[in-house]
């Protein structure tokens, strides 16, 4: 039980207390899923009814939320790994150097790595300017972390610290998570559990040009 206290995000300023349903990603109950929490094997990572893989690859909330996020429609899709293979989008993987980013701006970017069996994440961090030299890096473990989704969140926080801690104001924060880079954007208050988080990062970013 105390581990998992210790695993709850918070913000660095004070907040009201509020009831998050962890069942949802947005941390809004709805009736739907109340149901299917009622008297069936549930899912450990969104506490909904039905744990197969169908249901975390489709259904599950955090899946659904991902695949939004893509532009992915799963409706009229059959179960052929022919069809499904159709619908991914497909990255090809080269040695194509990163792009600096234009005067006066900085680039900085984060990543994070997440070991549930011990809820520790990794956040690697790196600092470039307009010819791609490296200015600073970081490599920072982080305890008490709840899941994947709070450990990119928690990388790009720690990541505009650094470019605060620099003393840098014109910066562009790139990371490969776009759930938090959408979070982090939009103007609405996040009531999901990693909300803390975003507030701090939304704080953090307004620092900055």
């Amino acid at each position: 039980v105390a581990g998992k206290i210790l695993c709850i995000p918070l913000a660095s300023k004070a907040q009201e207390d509020a009831v998050i349903w962890q069942a949802e990603p947005s941390g809004e109950y709805i009736v739907r899923s109340g149901y299917r929490l009622v008297g069936a094997a549930t899912c450990p990572k969104c506490l909904r009814s039905e744990e197969s893989l169908e249901d975390g690859f489709r259904n599950c909330p955090f899946a659904i939320e991902t695949w939004h996020l893509l532009d992915i429609r799963w409706e009229g899709v059959r179960n052929d790994e022919n069809e499904i293979a159709k619908k991914l989008p497909v990255t090809k993987v080269g040695c194509e150097r990163c792009r600096p980013p234009e005067v006066p701006f900085r680039k900085i970017n984060f990543d994070a790595a997440f070991q549930a069996t011990t809820s520790i994440s990794y956040s690697g961090i790196i600092v470039r300017n307009g010819r791609s030299r490296i200015l600073s890096m970081r490599a920072v473990k982080n305890e008490n972390i709840p899941s994947p989704f709070a450990a990119e969140d928690l990388a790009c926080l720690q990541s505009l610290k650094v470019v605060r801690d620099l003393g840098l104001r014109e910066v562009m924060v790139e990371g490969d998570s776009l759930s938090v880079i959408k979070k982090a954007r939009s103007e609405n208050l996040d009531r999901s559990a990693i909300g803390p988080y975003i507030l701090d990062i939304k704080n953090e970013a307004g620092k900055f040009k």
